[in-house]
């Protein structure tokens, strides 16, 4: 008797948690002029604004997870989550090209297609991070009390974005920052 009222339990407290993630994707664009007497990589990265360590880059993304929960507290103390709220914001920086003769602009085509393919990458490890704290938090276990519950719930949220981040980086190491991916202009 005791393994049903147990399982029943269970049953009654994963099936009262919710969970929520929100996605807020943005675009932005700069624009690159393409001329004539100038590659197409020149003329790239002479307009990216995007600058890191001292490369020039033509697309990035930058997200961001946050994260809310609730709990309930119990007569004896304990503290268990109950529903969850976890936001994932990007910013996806790509190039638009500004004239340009016929074949630079179908250099350009291909390459930006690419380009928003890796940088959407970037944005799918965003969302498996979201997923997973969201994911996560609902599993969280009960806590003796509710400042515990807090602070760990936190902490594990804080160790699923970090892996996450690595993740991100692995990425870009195992793409050559979107070059196995097409995402790349020889001249």
């Amino acid at each position: 008797m005791r393994c049903s009222c147990l399982l029943i339990f269970l049953v009654l407290v994963t099936s009262t948690a919710s969970a929520e993630v929100v996605e807020n994707p943005d675009y932005e664009y700069y624009e690159a002029v393409a001329k004539p007497d100038h590659s197409l990589l020149a003329s790239m990265n002479e307009a990216s604004p995007i600058r890191h360590n001292g490369r020039t880059y033509h697309g990035y993304t930058k997200w961001d997870v946050q994260w809310r929960f609730f709990w309930k507290a119990y007569d004896s103390g304990r503290c268990t989550i109950t529903s969850a709220k976890t936001t994932l914001t990007a910013t996806i920086q790509l190039p638009k090209l500004k004239g340009g003769t016929s074949s630079q602009k179908k250099m350009f085509e291909d390459y930006s297609a690419a380009l928003k393919r890796h940088e959407w990458g970037h944005y799918e490890i965003g969302r498996e991070a979201a997923a997973s704290i969201d994911r996560e938090l609902l599993l969280f276990p009960v806590m003796e009390d509710c400042p515990s519950l807090e602070r760990q719930a936190n902490a594990l949220a804080n160790q699923i974005l970090e892996q996450y981040r690595e993740k991100e980086r692995a990425y870009d190491t195992s793409t050559g920052y979107g070059k196995s991916q097409g995402a790349w202009l020889r001249h």
